[in-house]
């Protein structure tokens, strides 16, 4: 059986990495910068609806509210932690 080719590559160090996410950002293996996933391709792919939002250029997307729980996210346009909005 073959390895999945990389799907995906982070704009901040250049890793790539075969990803099956539905989160609209996705966080960079080997560095954590988080970055837009460029594998969905509908908006109604995205599983778990949560809206969170940068106050300093009001980036937005939804993301999964379990992942939130863990990890704070960082906008991917200004690296400004983003804020949990309600819908």
């Amino acid at each position: 059986m073959t390895k999945p080719q990389p799907n995906i590559k982070c704009s901040n160090c250049g890793y790539s990495w075969n990803t099956k996410s539905k989160l609209i950002l996705v966080s960079c293996p080997s560095c954590k910068h988080n970055i837009k996933n460029t594998t969905i391709t509908n908006v109604h792919d995205v599983e778990k609806w949560q809206w969170i939002e940068c106050p300093k250029c009001r980036f937005g997307h939804r993301a999964d509210p379990e992942l939130l729980k863990k990890a704070k996210p960082y906008c991917p346009e200004c690296n400004v932690e983003m804020e949990t909005k309600e819908p």
